[in-house]
């Protein structure tokens, strides 16, 4: 059975100065407590799991539908991003997501910022390039 995608999606708001960012005592979760708009949700694990903080909740999609199903964050304004974090319900041995994307709305329009086209991790740590100002975040699953 395939349903349950998202415990949480973090995403690092870190300040640039000089050369490189530079971070307080650690990356602060920008989406927390955000709207969320997903594809589908089951009732008892609904989307704003997905952004409460707490890893032991989840967002979960009907039994047996993953593939293209989305969770789509609106940071309330734009934001500098430069790491998303992504934490899947399943240990990384159980494992059943085997390709997801990550996109970016900057300037009305979404720019695709990481695919993995392999086994995701339960904890997946995405570090950008730059620093990207984006206004909303969606992570669409590719393969089961």
């Amino acid at each position: 059975m395939i349903s349950a995608l998202l415990a949480a999606v973090l995403l690092s708001n870190s300040g640039l100065v000089g050369i490189g960012p530079v971070t307080a005592a650690g990356p602060e979760n920008i989406a927390r407590g955000k709207a969320v708009t997903v594809s589908s949700e089951e009732r008892e694990n609904p989307k704003a799991n997905a952004v409460d903080g707490n890893h032991s909740t989840r967002w979960a999609t009907p039994q047996n539908k993953a593939v293209d199903e989305f969770i789509e964050i609106n940071l309330d304004g734009a934001k500098p991003v430069q790491q998303i974090q992504v934490y899947f319900e399943k240990s990384d041995a159980e494992q059943n997501i085997l390709g997801y994307q990550v996109e970016l709305e900057e300037n009305g329009s979404y720019q695709v910022v990481h695919t993995k086209n392999e086994k995701a991790k339960q904890e997946e740590i995405i570090q950008l390039d730059s620093v990207h100002t984006a206004t909303k975040v969606k992570v669409k699953i590719l393969n089961v």
